[in-house]
């Protein structure tokens, strides 16, 4: 048997079963088992077991009758077309940012978010919305390091090394490199006027203006 193999046979990658989603309410509600050990007993990635998890637990505070309709749906096309934030679309519609998330991605899986709807992307990429890479983003720059972001900055079902590898994409190296995502760097230009600086629970708190750093001037580049 190859690594890979083996690695497979550790790691159960298939589709959640309702059966194991029951075992795993029941061991995470009723007995109380931490993430790591019930992992091992599904054979499932600890980030698989909390993220399924989550989701489980934001579907249960949905009302019974709770279903998607055109409504809905044209409530979240609009909102992300204006600019509208997963947390404020979930504010609004007083459902989980999760659940909201979740709907964003099956609406682009069936062609139905605009082309210039907030927080466009292919593949996994496009888990990852310009608001969550604006967050990651000040919460870094705040000198905040992954572990403290997984943890406070309420990036809807991000794990951390989703955390630390969309990190690594945006810095591709030094900070001020040319080869930094300009969101990066504009935002790292703008902490370092004092009167625009920001701490982290300003991030917490959402206290600034999204998207701000598309007005400012592209950083100068040393030839």
């Amino acid at each position: 048997m190859t690594k890979a193999q083996s690695e497979k046979k550790k790691f159960n990658g298939t589709r959640w079963t309702p059966a194991e989603q029951r075992r795993l309410m029941e061991l995470r509600d009723d007995e109380k088992v931490s993430f790591e050990v019930i992992a091992t007993k599904l054979s499932r990635k600890v980030n698989a077991v909390e993220r399924r998890y989550e989701k489980l637990k934001e579907e249960q505070s949905l009302p019974s009758d709770f279903i998607w309709n055109t409504e809905r749906d044209n409530q979240i096309t609009t909102g992300r077309q204006k600019g509208t934030t997963i947390r404020e679309l979930a504010l609004a519609m007083n459902i989980p940012p999760g659940v909201v998330q979740d709907r964003v991605t099956v609406l682009r899986k069936e062609g139905k978010m605009p082309a210039d709807a907030a927080g466009k992307g292919k593949g996994k990429q496009a888990e990852w919305t310009d608001e969550d890479d604006e967050v990651l983003l000040r919460m870094y720059i705040a000198m905040a390091d992954e572990a403290e972001i997984h943890k406070t900055a309420g990036l809807v079902r991000k794990t951390l090394s989703s955390i630390k590898h969309r990190r690594q994409l945006h810095l591709r190296g030094e900070s001020m490199s040319p080869n930094a995502s300009q969101m990066y760097r504009k935002l790292l230009m703008e902490f370092s006027d004092p009167r625009k600086r920001w701490s982290k629970q300003d991030i917490i708190d959402r206290k600034f203006v999204m998207g701000s750093w598309k007005d400012m001037a592209a950083p100068v580049e040393k030839p």
